[in-house]
Order: structure tokens, then C-alpha cells, then sequence
């Protein structure tokens, strides 16, 4: 067994066992959503960086999931559980909908980046327009903890959930790389023309890679707002959230399995970091906006294979190989 694998066996029990020494609360959230992040940026990396298809409509299956479970809860009394679920099922449908189109049209690239995007802000100014999901001051879930309702009072909960989320998502994308599908994307990301010459169906592989990734994204979204206890489009069917996925696998390392979870550990540390800076909420929102974008730029220039792709990290993996 390589030293890798120890390494990460080690790193599984460290999470395991995190809550048991560090029972403070920030220090839970912040890991928390870490994981979250991580959870996610793996879910868009699906698409974004297995299949090469840039989505800027992630937005759309975290407020499905999202609003589902909501609605489902406070007006008929439904466990988040079914209703994670149900949104996940119309998630999956509304992926394969927006991917029969586009893919049908051979939409790729900016292209289908500026589609994405456009869904996205339609579906935005849409939620915000009916009431019955709360229009633009969204929805505030009934408090009753307990299993049954997904609502804790303590974070260990949560945090143990959102790792199970973060260790299924890193052995689903494993077995996808690994398999036949995984070959195909590769391929189909290189040069989809090559790739339809050696028999590969593009359509058929990027419409079951984006309904993948709308699924767990969806998923991702019940766990969200279980945790906030709300939801509104600002938190869900936005732009930014989009952005932020994109930021978190680029600066990571596109289409690597590492890279997504090391990205979004970066973007939450320095999020948080600026937070608890002595400076007005919107000044730091600022500051962090302009931070990332000089980083993803940088990124973008001089180290497109993000940071698994750095010379210092494949030192480090080339010493321990």
C-alpha cells in the first residue's frame, strides 16, 4: 500500500474523531462548511471539470432541492429526509431537461456557460415573484429538533452528516474517473469531434454526468438549509453560488478529485479570516471579492492546474510516492 493511502486513512480518522477534542462551535461551523463547500465544488466538478461543460446553473438545483423540502415540511408536514428525495428526483429532471436542449444543440463552451447562467437569473426573478415560496423574503423553517425533522441544537451533528455527504461524493467521483464513463468525458473534454469519431455518444454521457451532478447538488442544498433553517433566492437560485463552486475547483485543480476539497478549504479559511477582521460586513465582502478575483486570475496565468498542479505539491506527492 502506498504512503498516500495511509495518509488519507489517517486524515478520515482525524475527521472522525475532530468533534471529540474540538467541541467549540465556531470551529465546528467553519469545518462545516468547509466540507460543504467541498461537497459541492465535487458535485460541479462532475460536469465542470470531468465532462469540460462550465455550468453556471448549479443555482438552479440548489434552490429545487432546497424550496422542495421546504414547502414539503412547513405545509404538509413532511420529514426533509422524503423530501431531500423528491428534490433530488425533480433535480435530476430538471437536469436532464436542460441538457436534452442544449446538448441536442450541440450548445458547448461560452455558450453553454451563458445558457446556464441565463436559466439561473430567469429562474431567480421567478421564485422572487411567488409567494407561495416565499417571494424575495424566502422561508424560515418551524423549529423541532430532533432526527426525524433534520434540526439539531448541537453541530456535531451536522458536521458528521456533511462529512458522510463529503466521503460518498469523493467515492462517487473516484469510481466515475475510474470507469467507462469517466474515459469517455475525458475524451469528450480534450476534443469532443475526436471524441465522436472513436464512437463515444456526447450527448448520452454529458446529459447522465450533468443529471449526476444536479442530484448531489440538490442533496447538498437540503443539508444547507436544514442548517440555516432558511431559505430564500439569494441563498440558492444566485449567481455568486455558481462562482463560488467554479472558484473552488479552478483554484483547487480542475477536474482532479483533491483539488475541489483543497480549493474549497482555502476559499472558506480566507472568507472566514476577513470576517472576523476588525471592518464593516460589506468591506470585507468587498475585499474578499477582489481577493479571489486576483487569485483566479493568477491561477488562470501562471498555474492553470490549480494547486495539485503547483510545483511545491508534486514535490511533496514526488517524496512520498
Amino acid at each position: 500500500m502506498k504512503i498516500q493511502h495511509f495518509v488519507l486513512a489517517g486524515i478520515a480518522v482525524l475527521a472522525l474523531i475532530m468533534p471529540v477534542f474540538f467541541k467549540e462551535r465556531i470551529f465546528l461551523t467553519i469545518m462545516i462548511l468547509i466540507y460543504f463547500y467541498a461537497y459541492l465544488a465535487l458535485s460541479w466538478n462532475l460536469i465542470g471539470g470531468f465532462g469540460g461543460q462550465i455550468s453556471l446553473g448549479h443555482g438552479i438545483f440548489m434552490g429545487i432541492g432546497s424550496y422542495s423540502v421546504a414547502v414539503l415540511f412547513i405545509n404538509y408536514g413532511i420529514t426533509p429526509w422524503i423530501g431531500m428525495f423528491i428534490g433530488a428526483i425533480l433535480s435530476a429532471a430538471s437536469a436532464y431537461l436542460i441538457g436534452f436542449i442544449t446538448f441536442s444543440f450541440k450548445i458547448q463552451g461560452i455558450f453553454f456557460v451563458v445558457v446556464t447562467l441565463a436559466l439561473t437569473q430567469i429562474c431567480q426573478e421567478v421564485v422572487k415573484q411567488i409567494k407561495f415560496l416565499g417571494a424575495s423574503e424566502g422561508l424560515t423553517l418551524p423549529i423541532s429538533m430532533g432526527w426525524r425533522n433534520f434540526q439539531f441544537s448541537e453541530k456535531t451533528e451536522y458536521y458528521y452528516i456533511i462529512l458522510f455527504l463529503l466521503i460518498a461524493v469523493i467515492f462517487i467521483s473516484y469510481y466515475i474517473k475510474k470507469s467507462m464513463l469517466g474515459y469517455n468525458l475525458q475524451a469528450i473534454r480534450e476534443n469532443e469531434d475526436t471524441a465522436a469519431a472513436s464512437g463515444v455518444d456526447l450527448k448520452k454521457n454529458k446529459n447522465l454526468i450533468f443529471v449526476l451532478s444536479a442530484i448531489l447538488t440538490s442533496i447538498g442544498a437540503t443539508f444547507y438549509m436544514q442548517f440555516t433553517f432558511f431559505v430564500d433566492p439569494e441563498s440558492t437560485v444566485n449567481f455568486n453560488l455558481n462562482i463560488y463552486l467554479v472558484l473552488c475547483a479552478v483554484i483547487g485543480g480542475l477536474g482532479t478529485i483533491m483539488g475541489p476539497v483543497l480549493g474549497a478549504t482555502f476559499y472558506v479559511l480566507i472568507t472566514e479570516l476577513l470576517r472576523f477582521m476588525p471592518i464593516e460586513s460589506q468591506k470585507a465582502a468587498a475585499i474578499t471579492r477582489i481577493i479571489f478575483a486576483l487569485i483566479m486570475m493568477y491561477t488562470m496565468i501562471y498555474n492553470p492546474k490549480g494547486i495539485v498542479g503547483s510545483k511545491i505539491f508534486k514535490k511533496i506527492y514526488k517524496k512520498y510516492d
